[in-house]
């Protein structure tokens, strides 16, 4: 995207907030003077963090790794006083560690609230400092400048994400209305192909002209398969426009992954595992959330190839389940990463691009979410979804 802040202006806009050496001086003595305290502001952030629903379920996806997560925020800390920040390196850094922020889905205003904290907690430290060589009103003020610029370049990811998020909006509606005019009159013609070479299959097979020529047959089954891989293109972009709202009901969550299993074809050298309780209950729409295990399936399947393992595996966390399907393939280089969930954008030679963002509305319909976890091999597809409504707890209905 070419709307994005450059480095020239977050450096016009460091120079108005007035970050010149002296400023900088300030903050690296500063930080000498309260390094051994900078801790107490990392909890004051995370007091704010972890009290929001929202982020500990980000946190929960993370694995809950929250501790590696406060090592990162000192060292910021101890970065964001002692620079260097009179170079574009130092901005660059700072705008990937916002991007970052916001590709784990923390929410901007809890986010905000906690740069809000942060700002407090050293202000706090240097109110305690005593005989520094200038004046307390000149050091909070070079606190405050400091932080400004980390806030403007924090609220600049999430401006650019949006801009990001509101271009796939556009694009998936263009798709919509497209695909809702013709979505049908496609479906026609392509059934009638698939029946129309079934037919001469087997009439070919009931006159022993297989072994005359194989080759008439097999060339009409490259012509199903390529049938039914135009017709899943089509199905997915009619669900896509649907955009349908769910209708959440508890269901037995293994029953309905065992269930969409069956239509799906593993080699023999592949391994698939399920490690799902019984008694799992998930809340959702039930032919909303086999389009997502189906496509997440397919998926490692066609990254383990012809030989490798794949794990299916769900526990209740955060008052809902979390399902993964992990496999031990070649995994998600980190670029592919971040736009694996953009419509279109597909890593696979005969993949369309579709799968992976219909699944993520889905599970953003459901108030849930879809990611990818980090895993030292493979890939590890992360699904959240939430427990049944507050109004339907105890009453054994799960619609929302």
């Amino acid at each position: 995207m070419s709307n994005r802040m450059s480095i020239e202006q977050l450096s016009a806009v460091r120079k108005l907030l007035g970050l010149d050496e002296p400023t900088l001086g300030i903050l690296r003595q500063f930080h000498e003077r309260i390094r051994g305290d900078l801790d107490k502001v990392v909890e004051c952030f995370y007091v704010v963090v972890l009290d929001d629903e929202r982020a500990r379920q980000v946190m929960q996806k993370a694995n809950g790794n929250t501790e590696r997560l406060r090592r990162l925020l000192r060292a910021w800390l101890d970065s964001v006083l002692l620079g260097p920040h009179d170079d574009d390196a130092y901005l660059t850094t700072r705008l990937r560690i916002g991007d970052r922020h916001v590709q784990v889905e923390l929410p901007q205003d809890l986010m905000l609230g906690a740069m809000a904290q942060v700002r407090q907690g050293l202000l706090a430290l240097a109110f305690g400092v005593k005989d520094f060589p200038c004046s307390i009103d000149t050091l909070a003020l070079a606190i405050c400048k400091i932080i400004d610029l980390e806030l403007c370049m924090l609220l600049e990811s999430y401006r650019y994400s949006l801009l990001d998020r509101l271009m796939a909006t556009e694009r998936l509606s263009t798709i919509g209305q497209l695909v809702a005019s013709i979505g049908h009159e496609l479906r026609n013609p392509l059934s009638t192909i698939e029946t129309s070479a079934y037919l001469l299959t087997q009439k070919l097979a009931r006159k022993g002209d297989v072994d005359a020529d194989p080759t008439i047959v097999r060339h009409l089954e490259k012509i199903r398969h390529q049938v039914r891989a135009a017709t899943k293109t089509v199905t997915d972009l009619l669900e896509l426009a649907k955009n349908r709202k769910p209708r959440r009901q508890p269901l037995e969550l293994l029953s309905l992954v065992q269930a969409s299993m069956d239509g799906i074809r593993v080699a023999d050298s592949v391994k698939v595992e399920v490690d799902i309780r019984d008694t799992m209950i998930a809340y959702a729409d039930a032919d909303q959330l086999r389009i997502v295990v189906v496509n997440l399936l397919a998926n490692a399947l066609d990254a383990v190839g012809g030989n490798g393992n794949v794990l299916i595996r769900a526990e209740e966390s955060m008052g809902g389940i979390s399902l993964r399907v992990i496999d031990d393939g070649l995994g998600i280089s980190a670029a592919a990463r971040d736009k694996v969930f953009q419509a279109l954008y597909t890593t696979k030679p005969n993949g369309n691009g579709l799968g992976l963002p219909l699944c993520r509305r889905i599970a953003e319909a459901h108030g849930g979410c879809l990611g990818i976890d980090a895993i030292d091999r493979g890939a590890s597809f992360h699904l959240w979804l939430p427990g049944p409504e507050p109004s339907s707890r105890g009453s054994g209905n799960g619609d929302s």
